[in-house]
């Protein structure tokens, strides 16, 4: 691939941001005409509680340790 110019990243810059909206849009629509199947969701709820184990901890030192870090810039990704 071809290394971009400034104005060129600039313009797709632009035309990511007024595509992301209409993507969004259509990932919105397209979850909203999905029928509910209560029989995958029971199966995958019996499956949760089949295959899971009771937490020690409520998860908040943890949480912690990660707001640390994105605090000092580091350890998180967004990608």
């Amino acid at each position: 691939m071809a290394t971009l110019t400034r104005v060129q990243m600039k313009q797709v810059v632009q035309q990511w941001k007024r595509a992301g909206p209409e993507l969004e849009r259509i990932r919105r629509e397209a979850l909203e005409r999905l029928e509910y199947d209560w029989e995958s969701v029971d199966d995958l709820l019996d499956m949760a509680d089949k295959f899971s184990r009771p937490r020690s901890t409520t998860g908040m030192v943890e949480m912690q340790k990660w707001f640390m870090k994105a605090r000092r810039g580091r350890g998180v990704r967004t990608e």
